[in-house]
């Protein structure tokens, strides 16, 4: 809880309307809702990253879109991952766009790697749990 002294020196401080005193507050305020991409002076950098990341994840719901059939046809438990994966990864690219933030990249991270685990472990061992 605040003192009576120092809420006192931030309503003076923000009531001067010292330009420097607001701006110093808007970029504390800033500091809890950037984006987990912006460094500074690399805020170009950091843009391309994330809009490769997104056509990327967009990317792979494509192939999974196109192999899905050929999956169907195989098995229906094959052919309905291919189709959540697909969903899953359309969504988040377009996520990931709209909103980008420190939960939503770890998400994607897990999701994305948790698919090439197993796929990994289908090519290796065979398909788990059958």
């Amino acid at each position: 809880m605040r003192s009576a002294n120092q809420s006192a020196v931030g309503a003076r401080e923000i009531t001067t309307g010292v330009k420097g005193t607001i701006a110093r507050e808007e970029e504390r305020n800033l500091v809890h809702v950037s984006n987990v991409l912006d460094y500074p002076g690399q805020a170009h950098r950091s843009k391309t990253v994330l809009h490769a990341a997104a056509v990327f994840s967009l990317l792979a719901a494509g192939i999974h879109l196109w192999v899905m059939p050929e999956h169907f046809e195989e098995w229906w438990g094959y052919g309905a991952f291919f189709l959540v994966s697909a969903v899953a990864q359309g969504a988040y690219g377009a996520a990931l766009l709209r909103r980008p933030g420190r939960p939503l990249l770890l998400l994607g991270i897990w999701g994305n790697v948790s698919i090439v685990a197993l796929y990994l472990a289908t090519r290796t061992v065979g398909i788990p749990f059958f």
